[in-house]
């Protein structure tokens, strides 16, 4: 007599469960790289402009506000 696959996937489920609570969530992850990033834009905003430093705070701020959607629409959930 084998196992079934719903048998097979709960257990896997079970597992993965009590692994991802060693982790930081989506969440968390979501708001330490606003933070690293925020610190990162003040950092490029302080210092003396160039190319490579506008390009860069561009791809910084629009990172940081996709991040702000999406902490936003997990906030109404």
């Amino acid at each position: 007599m084998g196992l079934g696959w719903n048998t097979f996937f709960g257990g896997l489920g079970v597992v993965l469960g009590k692994v991802t609570t060693f982790f930081p969530g989506r969440i968390e992850k979501l708001k330490n790289e606003r933070q690293r990033l925020v610190q990162e834009r003040e950092s490029l905003l302080s210092g003396r402009a160039d190319a490579k430093k506008s390009a860069r705070l561009e791809w910084v701020t629009a990172r940081v506000f996709a991040i702000d959607g999406l902490l936003a629409s997990k906030a109404s959930d």
